[in-house]
């Protein structure tokens, strides 16, 4: 089952899906669909196919709601073993990568979701984007939040660069310690080699200063100013987008409790 159910109580919405919850990079039931060089070895796409997928997205129903997961999601990947190199990467490295994890984004146009993208990567993890496209109602702003946050940093600006400012959020979510935005409003699938070069130099000096125990996500919501944002721990990037991901149907929940309930009577 995957299906997306949105809580009548909180409007947030959460994902039954029966996708692995173990690191994908690891699966070896995948065979990858796109690879490219990358430094002496390469680097591998993975679709991952048990997880959201396209469908049509139509909520019913007076106060319960649900629909078929609608999305998209697959892997990056640019390290074979389990144990993520990423913070000895070279700037160069790093530019290398944003580069192709751009042209990857902009091959999706050709489907018609998108408006949500989160590309995510755990420094201590294996080393992979998971990349995750939602179309989903509550993110798609017609106006520009992050060219609000880019205008007024003020006291919580970290640091500027010719392109790039990182500034500590307002009001910061659970474990959002900084965000990197560009100073004009452009999605990632519009770096050029000279912003994607700007923005890997500051990514490094973010990751030598706050150390590899953190989550690295690339954000564009609907209205498409990218930002590069570092969590505390390990985040994925459906949490990232406000979704709880749950690998248990709540129905099947209640026929093991049940069950259990059942035996407990017959003792």
């Amino acid at each position: 089952m995957n299906e997306f159910r949105l809580d009548p109580e909180t409007m947030n919405f959460t994902l039954v899906s029966e996708a692995k919850l173990d690191c994908p990079a690891c699966r070896k039931d995948i065979k990858p669909i796109a690879a490219a060089d990358f430094k002496s070895d390469y680097i591998r796409v993975y679709e991952i196919k048990d997880g959201v997928q396209p469908s049509k997205f139509e909520l019913s129903g007076e106060l319960l709601k649900s629909s078929k997961a609608d999305g998209y999601n697959e892997i990056i990947v640019d390290s074979k073993e389990h144990g993520d190199p990423f913070s000895s990467y070279s700037a160069e490295d790093v530019e290398n990568l944003l580069m192709f994890v751009s042209s990857r984004v902009k091959s999706m146009d050709k489907y018609s979701f998108g408006k949500n993208i989160e590309i995510s990567r755990y420094l201590r993890g294996h080393g992979f984007f998971d990349l995750v496209i939602l179309d989903i109602p509550n993110y798609d702003r017609s106006k520009c939040i992050e060219c609000a946050y880019v205008a007024n940093t003020g006291s919580r600006e970290a640091y500027r660069t010719e392109h790039f400012v990182a500034y500590t959020p307002f009001a910061p979510r659970t474990g959002l310690i900084l965000s990197v935005s560009p100073l004009k409003h452009i999605q990632i699938t519009d770096i050029d080699p000279v912003t994607a070069f700007d923005l890997a130099g500051l990514i490094k000096k973010v990751i030598d200063a706050l150390g590899d125990d953190v989550t690295m996500t690339i954000h564009q919501p609907g209205n498409g100013h990218f930002s590069v944002r570092f969590y505390a721990g390990e985040r994925n990037p459906f949490s990232l987008l406000g979704i709880n991901r749950i690998s248990l149907a709540p129905e099947e929940l209640a026929k093991e409790i049940g069950e259990k309930l059942k035996n407990e009577t017959e003792h």
